[in-house]
Order: structure tokens, then sequence, then C-alpha cells
């Protein structure tokens, strides 16, 4: 009946609006549930540490880095998985001096960006509060270069030059690493028309400060993304200083000339050095080595080359060859 009804109806509109707050409430708290440990992760261990702020392939590759190189924090072994670290995220008391707390909430809104001039906008008001540091350049750098963003790399690069923000071993590194991908297309290539300038300013920021050996390493791999003869003639200057400073024999810096080597056809260069392979100090990974070697060839359309330096590596030396290694050597062919 219509009385009935009207009663069904008045009775539903006492009881739905309890629902409806007990269902928005329980749908907070699993909220808050979820997101309150990333969040927390989040901010324990560094924002710039997290996955979605590498490209992927530098994801994968940094999520092999030591338990030492993480903040003082107990990680579960399912979450140290879920980070990739490009850069380590303990602070040294000698790098307490260039990241300040007062930065924190400007590094975060800068890793996040989304855009070239949203960046941009976040660290001017970093400058007019007076609380940019050496870590808000660098988180600055890192977004550009992951991104990408060539023109607004260089704007932050001269932001740091006029503000007179100091560089640091990290900052040096951060920004090679960034040239080196600026220096590539959107898709394939190499932007020619950037090269020289590219390797500039490489050559100023590794005199901004006293380099080191992760620094030197991202050097080298600049060299060999630019692919130009500016970039081989820096890349003689800088293993001469490796040899001098006694970092050659370290696997990482190696690793990097060699690659840079048989980037630029180098091959009798190439097989002299994989004759001191074994004298090598091998904390680093050795597959990554093997990859890109013949992925080089395969770039070359050199499957001979290819072949030569998988049996060299694989067979005589003992390298165990990764997914990636093979996909490159299969590319070859």
């Amino acid at each position: 009946s219509v009385s009935s009804h009207r009663a069904y109806v008045a009775q539903s509109r006492r009881v739905l609006p309890t629902q409806t707050h007990h269902t928005a409430f329980c749908s907070h708290v699993m909220i808050c549930l979820y997101w309150f440990p990333k969040i927390l992760l989040c901010i324990t261990v560094g924002s710039y540490s997290r996955k979605r702020h590498l490209p992927h392939a530098a994801a994968a590759r940094a999520t092999g880095r030591q338990r030492s190189d993480y903040n003082n924090t107990p990680l579960s072994p399912r979450q140290r998985t879920e980070i990739a670290i490009n850069s380590p995220t303990k602070v040294l008391p000698s790098q307490a001096a260039y990241r300040s707390e007062a930065g924190s909430g400007f590094r975060l809104k800068i890793l996040n960006s989304r855009c070239e001039k949203g960046l941009l906008q976040i660290l001017n008001q970093a400058f007019e509060q007076a609380v940019v540091d050496t870590s808000i350049i660098t988180a600055a750098m890192k977004t550009c270069g992951n991104n990408q963003w060539w023109g607004a790399l260089v704007k932050v690069r001269k932001l740091q030059i006029g503000g007179q923000v100091p560089s640091n071993e990290v900052l040096q590194s951060t920004f090679l690493s960034a040239l080196a991908r600026c220096s590539r297309g959107s898709k394939f290539g190499n932007l020619k028309g950037r090269s020289k300038q590219i390797i500039e300013m490489g050559r100023e920021i590794w005199s901004d400060a006293s380099p080191n050996v992760v620094v030197l390493t991202s050097a080298l791999r600049l060299c060999a993304a630019v692919e130009d003869l500016t970039a081989a003639e820096w890349a003689e200057e800088l293993w001469n200083w490796a040899e001098a400073e006694r970092h050659h024999r370290n696997g990482f810096t190696y690793s990097r000339y060699v690659e840079v080597c048989e980037c630029y056809q180098a091959h009798l260069r190439v097989d002299d050095l994989l004759g001191g392979f074994n004298s090598v100090k091998w904390d680093a990974d050795k597959r990554p080595l093997l990859a890109s070697l013949v992925n080089y060839a395969g770039q070359h359309g050199n499957w001979r080359r290819a072949n030569a330096l998988w049996d060299r590596l694989v067979n005589q030396l003992g390298v165990e060859p990764d997914e990636i290694a093979y996909c490159a050597f299969a590319k070859t062919h």
C-alpha cells in the first residue's frame, strides 16, 4: 500500500545515512592503513629512492644496492625489494652541510614534479624562502634527467651558479647522469646538436668539487652516451686521472672505461683491457659489462664482434650471462 511504502522510505532515510557514514569511515580507515606504511617508508628512507622516481632500466640496475646504503631504519625483506636506490640514502657526516631539513618539503615536491614549468616554479619558491641547498638542486637535476627535461636542466644549473649553491660529489654525479640521459632522444639515438654543449657542461661540473670514483663512473658513462669526438677525448683524460689516482682497478671504473672504448669501436684497446680482467677488484656485478659490450657490437651491426666478446667474457673469463645479456646477444643476430 501507499502508506506502507512511505513508511519503508522513511525508515530507509533514517538508516541509510548511518550506513553511509559507517561505510565512509571504514573506507577512510582502510586508506590510512594502506598508505601510512608507504608514507612512513618514504620519509625514513628518502623519497628519491622510490622506483617511481627512476626510469625503469635505472630502477632495475639500482635495486641491488647493499643494505649498508640505507638509512639506519629497520626494513623488511619485502620493503627492501620495493626500493631502488639511485644514490645511497645514508647521509655521511661530510655531506650533512649540503642537506638541511628545512628544504625537505621542497625536495619531495621537486621529485614529484610532472612538468618542467612546475619544477622551476617550486625551485624559485625555494630560492625566495632562502632554503635552497645542494640537496634541493640535486633533486631538481635528478628529476630533469629522469624525464629528459633538457631545457629545465640547463636552467637549474644556471640557478645553481647564480645562487652560488655549492656542488658536492652527489650533485656532480647526479648532474653528469642527467646530462647523459638528456643526450638521448625521446625514443632512440643521440641529439647531436647538443653534444658539444653537454660535454662542456660535464667538464665544468667536474671541476666544481673534488670528484671521487662515483663521479668518475658517471663522467665515463656520459662520454659513452654522447658518442662524439670531444667525448672520446675527455674519456681519455678521465682515464689518465683514474690511473694517477689509482682508481683504474676499481670494478665500476674499469667497466665504464671498457664500455667507452667499445662504444667508439676501439676493439684492440678493449681486448687489451680485458687481458687485465682478473686483476680488477670486482665489488661490482660483472654481468652488466657483458650486456653492454655485446649491445654496442649489435648497435654497430657487428655480429662477429659480438660473438668474440661473448666467447671472451663468458667462456674464457667465466662471466655468467643474465636475461639482459642474452637479449643483447640475440639482437646482434
